[in-house]
């Protein structure tokens, strides 16, 4: 499974210098999740740079993927996999 963070989407659909990188694991939809909170962050991100109707076609192409809640467990699980190997923490 892969899970493609905030900055990797906004990345990718800017089609910056790192955009190809990631362009191989958001291609493949059936290994990909998508957490919610990654969804807010590119929705607010992409809203605030242009208009409603482009941000909510790229949102449509993010919820193709398995979409996850992140409740109290999954975001406590997160936490205990992201010390060990120093990964950061959301915004």
């Amino acid at each position: 499974m892969n899970v493609i963070d905030s900055s990797a989407w906004l990345s990718y659909f800017a089609g910056d210098g790192n955009a190809t990188m990631f362009a191989a694991p958001i291609k493949k939809l059936p290994e990909l999740l998508v957490p919610g909170v990654t969804i807010i962050e590119v929705f607010e991100s992409l809203l605030s740079q242009g208009d409603e109707e482009a941000v909510l076609i790229v949102i449509a192409h993010m919820k193709q993927d398995k979409v996850i809640s992140c409740d109290s467990e999954l975001a406590m699980d997160a936490a205990k996999f992201r010390m060990p190997h120093k990964l950061p923490a959301g915004r």
